[in-house]
């Protein structure tokens, strides 16, 4: 009897067909979210902030090479072979250990996170090279920058601590640089890659009821407060409606814009994460928020910085919408300055920034803003006229 869910290798093993390995390798990569979202909820500074940002870039990039090596942004999936099958279980172990390890200092686990970055990119290398048809195959600077990355990282360890330092910022820099050339490649079909990245982001709201429920079981049932349960929720439908009506629909996306659109999407899923250390400490009256530091570090900054993407989003795609949502940014903006300056209840701010997005959907929903011209038909010329 034919399958249709799996596809025979050269050597005879049956393994399941592509689309479900990639969502296998999503798996870990949903696993280290909570690992880095967690970090994120200790050390909530400016500083760690920017650390929590940067370790998700890191790993995101490296998502988005192997999808380029491994065909899942492609119309023709890659069939699966064993050696892809173990490259890939490998990154998936580095990419648990190299959460893990983020959420330590420096100083303690620099050389590790270092050797656990190596590895990953060396795994991303690895499936490069097993992808040379033409098909499936990484653009060849994104292997060039891909192994400069690797090497800088060896040779930051060689030198005095400010030269290290730059060596290492550098080599991110050559990743996000291999990544950003992945996403821009005419052998990418937008259509396929825009169905990942929603995968991928449907994954991460679903994180954040994981690590709801997580840190609510630490608790009795009665210290889980309902109104604030339903604040969350509100922000949850409203990331999940602005996205999957606009964003993920899109099908035709090339140069400049179709890099922005990724790129939108780094700021997305950060702020997602972050409002999910966020959302679990609201849920259960946390301390932690009672500072108003800590509500715009952990509430209503990754709100204001989720709805700016979504509009970003909305605007590198053509959809008239992207007025309504920047209007809705400007004004999550200032529900969250009035809560850090008169010192609103985290509930209350919660609610503000999850009801003006809300309002701003619904309002361009009734005008027809998204029916009479889906963005899944906004080549990128007309998307620059409408801008």
């Amino acid at each position: 009897m034919p399958t249709t869910t799996a596809t025979h290798t050269n050597r005879g093993l049956l393994w399941p067909a592509p689309q479900w390995l990639a969502l296998f390798y999503d798996l870990a990569f949903a696993a280290g979210i909570i690992a880095i979202a967690s970090s994120y909820g200790y050390d909530h500074s400016l500083l760690g902030a920017v650390w929590f940002a940067t370790a998700y870039g890191i790993i995101a990039s490296a998502w988005v090479l192997t999808g380029g090596a491994t065909g899942s942004f492609a119309t023709r999936q890659r069939p699966v072979t064993t050696p892809i099958v173990v490259l890939i279980v490998i990154q998936m172990a580095a990419v648990l250990m190299l959460s893990i390890a983020s959420g330590d200092t420096i100083a303690s686990s620099g050389a590790v996170f270092d050797g656990l970055l190596a590895v990953l990119l060396t795994t991303c290398l690895a499936l490069g090279w097993l992808a040379r048809d033409g098909a499936h195959a990484m653009p060849t600077r994104s292997v060039v920058l891909t192994v400069a990355a690797v090497l800088t990282l060896a040779g930051s360890w060689l030198l005095p601590d400010a030269a290290g330092l730059a060596a290492w910022l550098l080599a991110l820099v050559a990743l996000a640089v291999a990544a950003g050339l992945v996403a821009v490649d005419g052998r990418i079909d937008v259509h396929r890659f825009a169905h990942r990245l929603g995968e991928l982001t449907i994954i991460i709201i679903g994180e954040i009821l994981v690590k709801m429920v997580l840190t609510a079981g630490d608790e009795s049932l009665w210290a889980v407060e309902l109104v604030e349960l339903m604040a969350a929720l509100l922000l949850l439908v409203v990331a999940f409606w602005a996205y999957f009506t606009g964003p993920v629909n899109v099908t035709v996306l090339t140069g400049w814009r179709r890099l922005l659109w990724v790129s939108a999407h780094w700021g997305l899923h950060v702020a997602l994460l972050g409002l999910a250390v966020g959302l679990s400490k609201l849920l259960v009256d946390s301390m932690a928020l009672d500072e108003p530091g800590n509500v715009v570090a952990l509430l209503t900054g990754p709100a204001v910085l989720m709805v700016g993407s979504l509009a970003l989003l909305d605007w590198v795609t053509g959809s008239r919408r992207w007025r309504m949502m920047a209007a809705a940014t400007v004004g999550v903006a200032a529900v969250a300055a009035v809560a850090l300056v008169w010192d609103l209840a985290p509930t209350v701010a919660a609610y503000g920034v999850g009801l003006v997005p809300l309002v701003a959907l619904a309002i361009s929903n009734r005008a027809g803003g998204m029916a009479d011209r889906p963005v899944a038909d906004v080549p990128a010329s007309e998307g620059r006229a409408a801008s």
